[in-house]
């Protein structure tokens, strides 16, 4: 189920990469709390949050799951959210 970046489009994954971020970092700014606030309330790891914001390696699904319950959404929500990021007509696969 996992794919590794090269069986896809680099560009295309590091556009999904930062569309995560961005829902990340949104979705905690709404609840007013700092990555270290979040992070002690849920004994989520803060390097976790911040690589998670930074966009800066591909997140593995049960940690955006876990993030996700952090945020008060369900991964479906998440998911959601990072979609609507996205380029109209966004495809991983060409």
């Amino acid at each position: 189920l996992e794919m590794s970046m090269q069986h896809l489009n680099k560009d295309k994954v590091e556009i999904l990469i930062k569309s995560i971020a961005q829902t990340v970092k949104e979705q905690r700014q709404n609840l007013c709390k700092s990555q270290r606030l979040l992070a002690d309330e849920f004994a989520i790891q803060k390097s976790l949050l911040s690589r998670l914001e930074n966009a800066n390696n591909e997140p593995k699904i049960g940690s955006l799951w876990m993030v996700a319950e952090a945020l008060g959404i369900s991964v479906s929500e998440f998911f959601k959210m990072v979609e609507e990021k996205l380029p109209e007509d966004f495809k991983l696969l060409d």
